[in-house]
């Protein structure tokens, strides 16, 4: 192998090395959606985690979903939402109040 042979495969595996190390604009793009959904959140429900948010979604599609179709969460705002809860809770037989937390915090996290 020439001199010339041994730089030119050195850069190229220099080249494929940073490229592997380097985050894709798809990953940085989704991290940005995260953060922003969880500040816009945080802004109705202080201090709300991501992983609040996603229970909060799992325990509405499955205590809600069985009686009618969801609503978006959009749909309504925090205080239409509430008597709303009250109601559905009741119908819906949701005693638990942690999964009561998680429903109406993710409701009214990603309301209008």
């Amino acid at each position: 192998m020439t001199n010339f042979s041994r730089h030119i495969t050195c850069f190229i595996f220099l080249l494929f090395a940073v490229a592997a190390c380097t985050p894709s604009n798809n990953l940085n793009k989704e991290k940005d959606d995260a953060n922003t959904e969880l500040l816009l959140a945080r802004e109705k429900v202080p201090g709300i985690t991501m992983e609040q948010l996603k229970q909060g979604n799992r325990m509405y599609i499955r205590k809600c979903s069985g009686c009618h179709a969801l609503h978006k969460p959009s749909q309504f705002t925090p205080q239409q939402w509430h008597p709303i809860l009250i109601k559905m809770f009741e119908k819906a037989k949701v005693k638990d109040s942690t999964t009561k937390v998680l429903i109406r915090n993710y409701l009214v996290a990603k309301s209008r």
